[in-house]
């Protein structure tokens, strides 16, 4: 985690994010889904109106405001499930040690944009894991779009960073080479498309070398009956 020196003016390092960003699509999804269940409409006792009115000038805040206080009031009900006791444990350990302590805070320009460029990365390799699973006909589309996110990602990282943004680039190297047999994502749909053409290649070869083999073998067996039969009429 940063330390002071990270947190200035209210802003936190993004380091402090980087390696999370890879759960964010699985939070969108559950977000999305409870902050358009009708039934958990206005069971929260936030006043987004109010909030809207004593912050901005616009209304705008205030529908943001209703799905934020949905989710946690999602989250507040839910404590018990999805292990989610460990942050309240976590954060007890934390009062005792007066560190580490969750804040809302802002996050540099520069950082949000590399967790935005993580985050369509993440995005790109679960839509690609999903095509190679079911060897679907998307698997160059969505080898090519990861190859091209990848390639964005990696143009913000500095060679001497091996635990902050480069770090969690290193996840997707282990997905490339486990995929692939190379860690250079950035030519994994050539690297696919060259394995699917080894696999045609051997599907075609095959048949081809029975079917050459079938005259060879025919003409063997029959030379052997030939000579078989010319011994037992000698004979």
């Amino acid at each position: 985690m940063g330390g002071e020196d990270d947190e200035e003016d209210g802003y936190v390092n993004g380091d402090n994010y980087y390696s999370s960003v890879s759960t964010f699509l699985q939070y969108e999804n559950e977000f999305n889904r409870v902050t358009s269940e009708s039934s958990s409409s206005k069971k929260h006792d936030a006043d987004c109106n109010k909030i809207s009115n004593d912050k901005f000038s616009s209304n705008g805040f205030s529908d943001r405001c209703d799905k934020v206080a949905k989710y946690l009031y999602y989250i507040k009900e839910n404590d018990d499930n999805d292990n989610r006791y460990l942050f309240k444990a976590y954060e007890e350990i934390s009062d005792k040690l007066k560190t580490c302590k969750p804040t809302i805070s802002c996050i540099y320009e520069g950082d949000l944009g590399k967790i935005k460029k993580l985050y369509y990365l993440n995005e790109a390799m679960n839509k690609l894991e999903k095509s190679i699973e079911e060897n679907d006909e998307n698997i160059y589309i969505n080898a090519e779009q990861f190859s091209q996110q990848y390639r964005n990602a990696i143009s913000d990282c500095d060679s001497e960073d091996a635990y902050g943004y480069c770090g969690s680039l290193k996840e997707f190297e282990i997905f490339c080479n486990y995929q692939t047999k190379s860690k250079n994502c950035a030519e994994i749909a050539e690297l696919i498309k060259y394995q699917h053409s080894l696999k045609k290649s051997v599907k075609i070869v095959v048949p081809c070398i029975m079917i050459l083999a079938i005259p060879f073998f025919l003409y063997t067996l029959n030379k052997v009956n030939g000579y078989y039969i010319q011994n037992c009429l000698y004979i």
